[in-house]
Parts: structure tokens; sequence; C-alpha cells
């Protein structure tokens, strides 16, 4: 199917959010994208309410979790030059 990409994201904004002390995780996804709204669902995120008078309204809630070992790197963790080397690279496309 995929490659992962989307569900790494989610749990890297999770782990932020766990972080920061918040407790909980919303998402808003259009209420006509069903496939979106399982994704979620598989994720353990728990519907809510749609907004109503709104096309993107499906509202979706999940526990802020800490997460160890995500392949994510942040810029804060490249030091002083991190921005250079994210935006530089022998190829020319960002790393």
């Amino acid at each position: 199917m995929g490659h992962g990409i989307g569900e790494t994201l989610i749990r890297w904004a999770s782990a932020k959010a766990a972080a920061a002390g918040v407790a909980v995780v919303r998402l808003d996804v259009w209420s006509t994208n069903k496939r979106l709204q399982d994704y979620y669902r598989r994720l353990g995120f728990a519907y809510l309410r749609t907004v109503p008078d709104t096309v993107s309204g499906a509202l979706f809630e999940g526990p802020a979790v800490a997460a160890d070992g995500l392949p994510v790197v942040e810029t804060g963790d490249l030091g002083a030059s991190g921005h250079e080397a994210l935006v530089e690279s022998s190829d020319g496309l960002a790393e």
C-alpha cells in the first residue's frame, strides 16, 4: 500500500503534543472522504462529530502519545548549520 509516511507524521505530531503537555490530538477531515476517516479509525482515532454546514468538518480525536524511535530528524537536532544541511544537498534536492 503506502510507505507509512502519513502514519509517521501523525505519530510525530502526537508525540510533539504529548511532550507539550497536550492530552489529545484532533484531526479534521472532509466529511465526504470516507477512506481517510477509516484510516484515522485504524490508527486509533475516534469519530467525534461532523460540524454542520461545512464539507471539511468530520472531527476525530485520539490521545497524544509519546513515541520514541520515530524516523524523523528535526532541524533543531542538526545543530547550527542544520537548515543549510537540510536545504542543500549534492543532488540539489532537500534531504
